[in-house]
């Protein structure tokens, strides 16, 4: 009877486990919907064997793609892994999930410290999932790829900021949502500071740089201009705020977070659609609200 309830028990907990991962999976793709597009997509929208290449399941690729970048963990994800290589087509990507696999325990320390961070404890696998996303991101904008270079240097500096801005999003994402035992395993969003012994910028700092690069032509709108005020401002709160560590603290920089998600919904998505390589692939399904 006890080895029965014990069962019972901790198949609960294992189910429990997985409809968590799965709520914070759905948040980050319901985030970056909103900001990109203004609207949510249904999982049988992004569905290839539904409905092909269309917009939807093209954008379904990034969600993909930037889960296997940084949330991926464990044995998990060998099906996301496999469309981008059999249905996507994405070129240059492992096959298997193992070549990129990290632990579960504490996983936001593998991959959430910064696009740039030199000192992941599995340097060659951080190497790797960058590439998926960035290899991703060129597949569905269709950027050029230099053949006669390696690494991240093969791609265009649009690609690359594209994939920055995807993954700055989700962890801004993971500030707002996560715990605060974890907080210390992720990028901060304040300026200039030192994690784990080495100096990095800070989120909204990385963030306002990658905007800066990708938007430039668009530097005298007011579009871009008020979003870059704004983002100086929550960057200030969270300099203000200091230190993340007390639990008091991390409620001010979740609000923090989730102000900055908001002020990124209707100003990326207006400037993203004044860009071609996005307006073609997606104005079908972007919500026009001017």
């Amino acid at each position: 009877m006890k080895k029965s309830v014990g069962i019972l028990v901790a198949t609960m907990l294992i189910m429990l486990s997985s409809l968590c991962v799965a709520g914070v999976g759905a948040q980050h793709e319901k985030e970056l919907e909103q900001i990109f597009l203004g609207v949510e997509l249904s999982e049988v929208d992004k569905d290839p064997k539904k409905h092909g290449n269309s917009p939807t399941v093209l954008f379904g690729y990034l969600e993909d793609a930037i889960y296997l970048c940084i949330d991926q963990m464990g044995n998990q994800g060998q099906k996301w892994l496999d469309e981008l290589n059999e249905d996507c087509k994405v070129e240059g990507l492992p096959k298997s999930i193992n070549e990129i696999s990290v632990p579960e325990e504490n996983h936001e320390m593998y991959t959430h410290l910064g696009w740039d961070y030199k000192y992941y404890p599995y340097k060659e696998k951080w190497a790797l999932r960058q590439n998926i996303l960035l290899a991703t991101v060129s597949k569905v904008f269709g950027f050029p790829v230099d053949t006669y270079r390696s690494g991240k240097e093969k791609y265009t500096e649009e690609c690359i900021e594209m994939s920055k801005l995807i993954y700055y999003i989700h962890i801004l994402g993971d500030h707002a949502h996560n715990q605060f035992a974890t907080t210390n395993d992720r990028i901060q969003l304040r300026n200039a500071t030192v994690t784990r012994g080495v100096v990095e910028h800070g989120l909204i700092s990385e963030l306002r740089q990658c905007i800066s690069k990708l938007f430039w032509k668009q530097r005298t709108s007011m579009k871009y201009n008020w979003l870059m005020v704004k983002l100086n401002v929550v960057r200030f709160r969270a300099w203000s705020t200091g230190e993340e560590d007390s639990e008091e603290k991390h409620i001010k920089i979740k609000g923090i977070a989730v102000t900055t998600l908001d002020y990124l919904t209707p100003q990326v998505r207006k400037m993203l659609m004044e860009e071609s390589y996005f307006r073609n692939v997606f104005q079908d399904i972007v919500k026009q609200n001017r």
